[in-house]
C-alpha cells in the first residue's frame, strides 16, 4: 500500500506474495538499482522494521546508510498517513467503514483492502480526505480519522 504510488502497476500492488516479487516490481519501475537501494531503507523506515536493516548491514553492506538519518522522498506522505490509518483500524471498524460505503458489505480481509477499494472509487485521495474524515467522526471513528491529519 506503501508503494502503490511507486509501482507502474497499481492494480499490481495487493497481488504481491513475497520479497522477491516486490524487488522485482520495483526494478521494473526504476525505483530499485543493484547501486541505490533507497526505497528499500525507506520502506524500512516508514514501516519500523530496523531489524532488516541490521541484517542487511551484516549481510550485504555493512556501510548503508543509517535509516533513521534517510529522508523519505519516495514514499509520499500521504501514503504514510494511509498505512497509519490502516493500522489504527481494527475489524468492528473495517465492518463499520464497510457499511458506510457499500451496499452490500464487502467484508474486507483487512484494513488494506478496504483502503484501496475507497482508493479506487475516489472515497480517499491525496488532497481530499475532508469528507471521509467528517464522515468517519460521525459515525464514531474519530480515533481513526484522526491519523489521517
Amino acid at each position: 500500500m506503501l508503494l502503490r504510488d511507486v509501482l507502474k502497476n497499481n492494480y499490481n500492488v495487493k497481488l504481491i506474495k513475497d520479497c522477491h516479487e516486490l524487488f522485482e516490481k520495483l526494478y521494473d519501475a526504476g525505483k530499485l538499482h543493484p547501486n541505490n537501494l533507497t526505497i528499500i531503507f525507506e520502506l524500512i523506515k516508514c514501516t519500523g522494521h530496523y531489524g532488516l536493516e541490521k541484517q542487511i548491514r551484516a549481510d550485504f553492506i555493512p556501510l548503508c546508510p543509517k535509516v533513521c538519518e534517510i529522508e523519505v522522498a519516495e514514499i509520499s506522505a500521504f501514503r504514510i498517513k494511509l498505512k497509519d490509518f490502516g493500522h489504527e483500524l481494527c475489524k468492528p471498524d473495517l465492518t463499520a467503514i464497510d457499511g458506510l460505503y457499500n451496499m452490500p458489505r464487502r467484508q474486507y480481509e483487512d484494513a488494506w483492502c478496504l483502503i484501496m477499494d475507497l482508493e479506487d472509487k475516489g472515497v480517499i485521495r491525496e488532497g481530499g480526505l475532508e469528507n471521509f474524515i467528517k464522515k468517519l467522526r460521525k459515525h464514531s471513528l474519530g480515533h481513526a480519522a484522526a491519523k489521517l491529519h
